[in-house]
């Protein structure tokens, strides 16, 4: 009697389905399956009832869009799904993956992007809902082009949709901050790149260097941050002793998007490196005698931090000219800025040259071969920038030192 009572049981239960995520809000609080129509589904309509669906969803266009601007390789691979996203969401991180980090990795670090970010992102909703934001503002970039700050209002269904996201993802981060998980703090890290990317594509240069100025807070605030060495031993960048591999390659991406920052925005250079007993500032920069690069991967965290610093150059020198300060004396400040730059920039081509000099030509990959005639680029036009600075302040019409 009580086995039949089980079976019958058991036979009642009802088998489990997926609830989805992409019907209209109505017909989810009426437990009733929508057949998600645009504007108004059927279910709605046929019984008078009003038809509301998410604020921030894409538009029903969006599958003729990706079909149009990305290759039919991407289009055709399956949404990678999380637990409670809707097929929007789904979508986007797809295309974030195929797409947005691949083009990131060319543009920034390939560690970073290709394997950091996306590792993040697919364990923890607040890293995957903000990479979700960057892919929707990706996939508008590339209909529409780079806009500036306020050119694309939030009637705009991408931006709607990403912000929404963007969103979800500030909330999301704060959650986890309050806990005590000590692998929090990475999270908020990778949180930190992908929101300056948000705000880079927005045109909201404002924002992402108040987000790229967190960041720096966040590295520098980890006990034992920074581990000294005798500076015989090797050059600056090897002495640098961060809490991983995975972070110091994430101090190498705020050093690229600071560059990035700076061609519109004027905050102070970042001082992501070995603090010596001397002000780290511009001003002090003191040679450190060996500079012998091991790798190219050395040789390009260098020029970054050259490249940070050079970025600022210029608005330093801007700078000076407000200052309550005689005409001889901001040239002498500003010439002896430009000699530190250059300087730099000397020392890091004769290491440069040195470790290529090194390598057998035949041995280097084509990837290899690419990022030394990169590097090599980014030297020359970083002196031509430092050399032309000096020049380009004497002849602005608003400071004429001619004068």
């Amino acid at each position: 009697m009580a086995s039949s009572m089980a079976e019958q049981k058991g036979q009642r239960q009802r088998q489990f389905r997926h609830r989805s995520r992409n019907g209209c809000r109505t017909c989810r609080a009426r437990h009733v399956k929508c057949d998600e129509t645009s504007g108004a589904c059927n279910q709605c309509t046929s019984t008078g009832r009003h038809c509301e669906y998410d604020a921030s969803r894409l538009p029903r266009s969006s599958g003729a869009i990706a079909r149009a601007i990305w290759p039919q390789s991407v289009v055709q691979i399956a949404p990678i799904a999380r637990p409670d996203t809707n097929t929007d969401e789904q979508r986007c991180f797809s295309i974030f993956f195929h797409q947005t980090a691949p083009r990131m990795a060319d543009w920034f670090n390939v560690e970073v992007w290709q394997r950091i970010v996306l590792q993040i992102s697919l364990a923890e909703p607040a890293a995957y809902h903000a990479a979700v934001a960057l892919s929707a503002l990706h996939e508008d970039v590339e209909m529409r082009g780079l806009c500036r700050a306020g050119q694309h209002g939030m009637h705009d269904s991408h931006h709607l949709f990403a912000f929404t996201q963007y969103g979800k993802a500030m909330v999301m981060l704060r959650r986890r901050l309050a806990s005590n998980d000590p692998h929090v703090r990475m999270v908020a890290l990778i949180c930190c790149i992908t929101f300056i990317c948000v705000e880079l594509l927005h045109g909201s240069y404002k924002s992402a260097s108040v987000h790229l100025r967190r960041g720096v807070q966040l590295v520098e605030q980890r006990d034992g941050y920074w581990r000294h060495h005798p500076r015989q031993d090797s050059h600056p960048t090897a002495q640098l002793r961060y809490g991983s591999a995975t972070e110091a390659a994430l101090v190498q991406a705020f050093m690229v998007l600071d560059v990035q920052i700076a061609q519109y925005e004027q905050p102070d250079p970042l001082t992501l490196e070995q603090p010596t007993d001397q002000d780290t500032s511009l001003t002090s920069y003191k040679s450190p005698g060996s500079n012998a690069f091991e790798s190219l991967l050395e040789a390009r965290q260098r020029i970054n931090i050259i490249m940070s610093k050079v970025s600022h150059f210029r608005g330093s020198c801007e700078a000076l000219f407000h200052d309550n300060t005689s005409e001889q004396a901001v040239m002498q400040r500003v010439k002896a800025q430009q000699a530190i730059m250059l300087a730099q920039l000397s020392e890091f081509a004769a290491s440069f040259e040195d470790l290529v000099a090194r390598r057998d030509p035949g041995s280097l990959s084509e990837e290899e071969s690419r990022n030394i005639a990169l590097l090599r680029l980014q030297h020359l036009s970083l002196v031509n920038l430092v050399d032309k600075n000096l020049e380009a302040l004497k002849v602005s019409p608003d400071h004429d030192l001619s004068k």
